[in-house]
């Protein structure tokens, strides 16, 4: 049994998701050519977008490096990046007991009426792994890793359950939610939305994309952003002027590409929530039941990008100015480009770049310090991988690590801190006012 999960496990998510999708949707009733092509059309949109992402990280990459190698400051904590901290925390040895853990959690909180989310996400079980792995290596309790991620799977549910009409208004996909763990950092971002509404010029500037472009023209088109920013960071890091404008174009045309690549979504996955929600109707007395997915099905809306974009220089200055201050010492690089931090942000400014541009730049040192924190005992668990070369006396860390003050807590508070319990109350409390106003404001 081990062996086959492990053999899962080792399937591209571009390709395991749509078979997941395929199979449940063959559960459902749903017609085997009709099933076929919504999980065809999923993996060819996971395909595509994460290779204009890859595009957009090679282009970015050295740029971000000589800006930082300019400014002579020394940032030596290695941030592994997404790929590598997944292989990490599948190589803790107690992560394969994730997956029952998580499944039958999810089935029995459906049939008690708790969620009515139905995570679909099978691969990013591993933000669950990690979280029980870094705890362990904190306390050295199994237990308490586990109990941290219950914790997790329920606010991922509970979270994901109360943003569905607005992730189904963002991206108009049916019936689907986002479940990734980056979501529960909506609960901080929340009481910050509201503090920003105060201001008049921000609540009421309506800074979404298609009143951007109508306000500024030509400027707001996100190509030409992209031209912009590109063109910008590249001179700024010393490039040449020739070099910085097929930078410049590079970029431009990920946040071209991005939107169009992210309509597979839709296609593919209209058919399947719409046939779930008839099946689910029937076997749970008319209740709606949202399917769960990682937050690439947010990846056609263009503020997600252009906030993404605008926000590695103030990444890279803040991480300069936090190493200064002592109290963080990570390069971001293979994290640069930050979604985990933009998507909620993104979801709870209802669009709004400005919001999102403020409420990222607010949040990203909770990100550099946390990985900083965490990277003695991220490195403990990276040695036990084989084909990690770690040197003696180096760091390695995880930069993006989804919804760090979540993360923060947990572990606070399974290391029995006082603090710790004190976060975890105002979790909760954030977790009901989040519950009880935000669909009314939405």
């Amino acid at each position: 049994m081990i062996e086959i999960i492990k053999y899962i496990l080792n399937i591209d998510p571009s390709l395991l998701l749509p078979l997941i999708i395929i199979t449940i949707a063959l559960i459902m009733k749903m017609k085997f050519k009709d099933a076929l092509m919504s999980g065809l059309i999923l993996a060819i949109a996971f395909t595509s977008v994460n290779l204009v992402i890859g595009f957009m990280f090679d282009t970015i990459s050295p740029v971000a490096i000589q800006f930082v190698k300019n400014t002579n400051i020394q940032l030596n904590i290695i941030d592994l990046g997404y790929s590598p901290m997944v292989a990490v925390s599948f190589a803790w040895r107690f992560a394969i007991l994730m997956f029952p853990l998580q499944i039958i959690l999810n089935m029995l909180l459906i049939h008690f009426h708790v969620t009515n989310v139905l995570n679909v996400d099978i691969f990013n079980i591993w933000t669950k792994i990690f979280t029980a792995a870094i705890i362990y290596v904190f306390t050295g309790s199994v237990i308490f890793g586990f109990i941290a991620a219950i914790i997790q799977i329920i606010f991922e549910l509970k979270v994901a359950e109360i943003t569905q009409k607005k992730v189904e208004q963002i991206t108009g996909i049916e019936g689907t939610v986002c479940s990734h763990a980056s979501i529960i950092q909506i609960l901080s971002m929340y009481p910050v939305s509201n503090f920003l509404d105060k201001f008049k010029f921000i609540r009421e500037n309506h800074m979404d994309f298609d009143n951007i472009k109508d306000k500024i023209g030509i400027l707001g088109e996100d190509s030409v952003m992209g031209a912009i920013i590109g063109f910008a960071l590249s001179i700024s890091a010393g490039y040449n002027f020739m070099e910085s404008l097929e930078i410049s174009i590079k970029l431009a045309t990920t946040l071209v590409l991005l939107p169009i690549c992210s309509q597979l979504f839709i296609k593919s996955l209209n058919p399947v929530s719409e046939n779930a929600k008839k099946f689910m109707q029937k076997k749970y007395q008319n209740r709606d039941i949202y399917i769960g997915l990682d937050w690439p099905i947010l990846s056609g809306v263009q503020e997600l990008w252009i906030v993404s974009v605008l926000l590695i220089p103030i990444t890279l200055i803040l991480a300069l100015v936090f190493s200064k201050l002592g109290l963080s010492n990570i390069l971001p690089l293979p994290g640069i480009v930050n979604t985990v931090i933009v998507v909620p942000a993104l979801i709870v400014s209802n669009k709004n770049v400005l919001k999102m541009l403020i409420i990222c730049t607010i949040f990203t040192p909770f990100h550099l310090i946390v990985s900083t924190k965490f990277a003695p005992a991220i490195t403990s668990l990276g040695q036990n991988i084989s084909h990690l070369n770690i040197n003696v006396g180096q760091l390695i860390s995880y930069y993006c690590i989804e919804s760090p003050i979540f993360r923060w807590i947990l572990i606070s508070a399974a290391e029995l801190k006082i603090y710790g319990f004190v976060g975890l109350i105002l979790l909760i409390l954030a977790y009901y006012n989040f519950k009880k106003n935000f669909n009314k404001e939405a």
